[in-house]
């Protein structure tokens, strides 16, 4: 079982390996109702992962870290 966005819609999908047979993805439905912010993070090479790294971010709302 994988858990994650699969469709990029910003609700969380599951994706169940079946034994003998293809895998099935459920596919959550419930529509956009917050927004979301997707990131990817790339370190040097002592650190690949970027583990430890820190994000920021600002809306037009609020701004926050995390």
């Amino acid at each position: 079982m994988a858990i994650g966005d699969f469709d990029n819609d910003g609700a969380v999908d599951v994706l169940i390996a079946v034994n003998d047979g293809p895998p099935l993805l459920l596919r959550n439905r419930a529509g956009k109702q917050n927004h979301w912010l997707g990131v990817s993070l790339m370190g040097k090479k002592s650190n690949p992962d970027a583990i430890g790294a820190r994000v920021t971010y600002q809306s037009a709302i609020s701004s926050a870290a995390a």
